[in-house]
Order: structure tokens, then C-alpha cells, then sequence
């Protein structure tokens, strides 16, 4: 697979596990990507809407407004519809 083409591009993770965030953000960051991280949903609509990232890892079980909720909120505004978001729910190795 060619890794290359990931280069430039903006990724906004959310997620309320800082672990979570740690891994994907080392990974992206060697792939020269762009990582835009927060745990919190408000702060993803804010993030989107000022950065329109290429794509959106959205946790599904995140605190006070879920993960579904936050992906619609940001798929009905005009500006950020079009930004691909992928669901995602992590589950701890316990």
C-alpha cells in the first residue's frame, strides 16, 4: 500500500481516550499527515468548521453529545458536509 499519498493531508481524530489519541497521532504524524486531535464533541464541530480536514475519525462513545450525533451535526452544515467522517469505537484489551 502506498502510504505516500496520506502526506498533507488533515485528519481530525476525536476521541475521549487520551490513549487513543496518543497512538494515532504518532502513527499519522510519521506519515507526515496532519492530526488535528480533541476529546470532545463541541470542540470537533469548532475544529471542522475552521480547518475543514480531509477526513474525520469520530469515536462513537464519546461524553455528553455522542459520536453519531456530533458526525450529524457536522454533516448538516454546508461548509463541512462534505468531509468524510468514519465511525469508530475502540475497545480496551482488558
Amino acid at each position: 500500500m502506498n502510504l505516500k499519498i496520506l502526506e498533507n493531508t488533515t485528519i481530525l481524530i476525536v476521541d475521549d481516550d487520551p490513549v487513543n489519541l496518543k497512538i494515532l497521532y504518532e502513527y499519522l504524524g510519521k506519515l507526515k499527515c496532519r492530526v488535528l486531535l480533541t476529546q470532545r464533541s463541541d470542540r470537533a464541530i469548532e475544529l471542522a468548521l475552521k480547518h475543514k480536514p480531509d477526513i474525520i475519525l469520530l469515536d462513537i462513545l464519546l461524553p455528553s453529545v455522542d459520536g453519531f450525533e456530533t458526525g450529524r451535526i457536522i454533516s448538516s452544515n454546508p461548509e463541512t458536509a462534505e468531509i468524510p467522517i468514519i465511525y469508530q469505537r475502540a475497545y480496551g484489551y482488558n
